[in-house]
């Protein structure tokens, strides 16, 4: 009777040499197991800061530096985020015209401004045809619009504007596929809890992102157990800026208070916590404009005031920081940071 099966080629020393590798960290994983040190090679850290933080993009860009792929849906969703992203801020600049008291219904920008408020922002998939990148476009480039960017600080609106109107056009494009600084730049309120496992052998990686707006927070409590250490980011560029959730309350004003709140906290009193000063080109950018002392926090502020003493305003925030910390170690009576 003939055999209708495949044929088993011979393993070759390279089969040999992988299967016994195979077999020894198979081996090596039970040992630890049983030893008690597999759990130990198992890192929970938890991604900290207020709304707008940019812990996502941290996450992002981690993502990237170690090739973890997105999926197709991730990448739609990138695509759907950059499209609405660039509608919003537009939307946020003529709804603040009008609060300024700037006529919109001039004859070169009045259609564009119809059109725009027609579109709906709940709306998960925003089309964006011609017309709506033409009015878009056009309202960038008007100088009403100009000079109601000009006041941004004085009101909430995604810090990458620029970025996102200069490009909707080729966010667009039916064939767009989102390069990996369209994939950081995209931005997405977190809502509940994201965990990202990130392969570091002999460790497992699991960073937690949480939401850091005020409503989110409350969640915070569920993932507080077994944490190894805290990433709490610091939005230097929030000095000058308000939150999202509440117009009248300074960013860094809050960021301070919940690095405190964070620092104090028994639950964290034996875990490291890495400061990580984020979005320092902005804060270059803002400088220029803006000094530090339009803070709340920092009016006490005596340093040089140029505009290219942006290094003595992040010595300055890590002076205020690290005086924290020492609060929180003096309780404990540990050891103090220089």
């Amino acid at each position: 009777m003939a055999c209708c099966g495949r044929k088993v080629e011979p393993m070759t020393d390279g089969d040999h040499q992988a299967l016994a590798a195979k077999t020894k960290a198979k081996n090596i994983d039970q040992e630890l197991k049983e030893s008690g040190y597999k759990e130990k090679l198992n890192l929970k850290i938890l991604l900290l800061g207020s709304g707008e933080s940019g812990k996502s993009t941290v996450l992002k860009q981690i993502k990237l530096i170690h090739k973890i792929n997105m999926t197709p849906q991730e990448i739609r969703d990138i695509t759907r985020s950059l499209r609405r992203n660039a509608v919003e801020c537009m939307t946020v600049l003529v709804t603040q015209a009008r609060t300024y008291g700037f006529d919109l219904a001039v004859d070169d920008i009045k259609n564009h401004v119809s059109m725009l408020d027609m579109v709906d922002l709940d709306d998960a998939d925003i089309e964006l045809d011609h017309d709506l990148v033409t009015a878009v476009t056009a309202l960038w480039e008007h100088e009403t619009i100009k000079e109601t960017y000009a006041r941004r600080s004085e009101y909430w609106i995604l810090e990458a504007t620029e970025f996102y109107l200069n490009n909707i056009a080729r966010f667009a494009e039916e064939d767009f596929e989102p390069t990996e600084e369209d994939i950081v730049m995209a931005r997405v309120m977190t809502v509940g809890i994201l965990q990202t496992e990130v392969p570091v052998p002999p460790l497992s990686v699991t960073l937690v992102d949480v939401g850091g707006q005020r409503s989110e927070r409350r969640k915070w409590i569920n993932i507080f157990d077994n944490v190894q250490a805290i990433l709490f980011l610091v939005n230097l560029a929030g000095y000058n800026s308000v939150l999202f959730e509440d117009p009248t309350e300074n960013r860094m004003k809050e960021c301070l208070a919940l690095f405190k709140q964070t620092v104090n906290s028994p639950v964290f009193a034996n875990t490291p916590v890495i400061l990580v000063m984020n979005k320092k080109d902005l804060l270059e950018s803002k400088i220029r404009k803006d000094p530090i002392t339009v803070c709340p926090c920092f009016e006490d502020y005596t340093g040089p005031k140029e505009d290219t003493c942006w290094e003595d305003v992040i010595a300055h925030l890590k002076t205020r920081y690290r005086g924290d910390i020492n609060a929180a170690l003096k309780a404990l009576g540990k050891e103090q940071l220089p």
